[in-house]
């Protein structure tokens, strides 16, 4: 592997720029693939586990829910840590 990135950086800056472009949309391209593939499965699976409760729930409740469980996730942390410390 170090043999190879010595033999890139002998390379001239534009060859590098070019392998590093290919670089970026191969690997872009296999995220996006991969996303793709599994997009029809969480519509499916979303789709069918929303109840009606969940569905009418009002999204500022959900914001101030969230909220909620934050900040008392953080003093549970913050709390443990002191504890530790001591």
């Amino acid at each position: 592997m170090m043999s190879q990135i010595e033999k890139l950086r002998q390379k001239s800056e534009s060859t590098r720029k070019q392998i590093a472009l290919l670089s970026t949309f191969v690997i872009t391209g296999i995220i996006v693939m991969f996303w793709v593939y599994t997009l029809g499965e969480r519509f499916s699976n979303s789709s069918s586990s929303i109840t009606k409760e969940a569905s009418s729930d009002k999204p500022l409740n959900i914001l101030i829910g969230s909220v909620g469980n934050l900040s008392s996730d953080i003093r549970a942390n913050v709390s443990d840590a002191l504890n530790n410390t001591n």
